[in-house]
């Protein structure tokens, strides 16, 4: 009987670099949707920034259209005001924006990660199987 070539059976029957070459695509594909998802995450935080200087903006003006008025009254008017103020509302909408993003790419990040478990289990069984492979012929070979 021949000997089959190890490294055309690896190939041919295991499919080997078919399983290493898509390790490397899903990893590949989570590490883009880590970038994205960081990238979100910085998006947040600055456009957070843009609404409470805006905010600091309408407070000053309006504290100093509205000297006399009380404490909680005048939180419910700034309140009112940044409702009804065009760019805190375009910051609001940017705002959810960004967390829908952020919620996706954490999404696609989690379904990648799934992804790469499973493809790391498949390349650890095939590691297995040729070292058993290795022994056995070893083995036969010693015999």
């Amino acid at each position: 009987m021949a000997t089959q070539n190890p490294v055309k059976y690896a190939e041919d029957t295991l499919s080997v670099h078919i399983v290493w070459t898509e390790a490397n695509t899903r990893l590949a594909a989570h590490e883009a949707s880590k970038v994205a998802y960081l990238s979100a995450l910085s998006g947040i935080r600055y456009t957070e920034q843009q609404i409470a200087a805006r905010e600091g903006e309408v407070v000053a003006e309006q504290r100093g259209d509205h000297p006399d008025m009380k404490i909680m009254e005048f939180k419910q008017h700034i309140a009112t005001v940044m409702s009804a103020d065009e760019k805190a509302v375009e910051l609001s909408t940017a705002l959810a924006e960004e967390k829908d993003a952020r919620d996706a790419a954490k999404a696609d990040m989690q379904h990648h990660e799934l992804g790469l478990g499973a493809i790391t289990a498949r390349m650890n069984e095939l590691a297995g199987l040729l070292h058993f492979y290795a022994a056995a012929k070893e083995a036969a070979t010693r015999s």
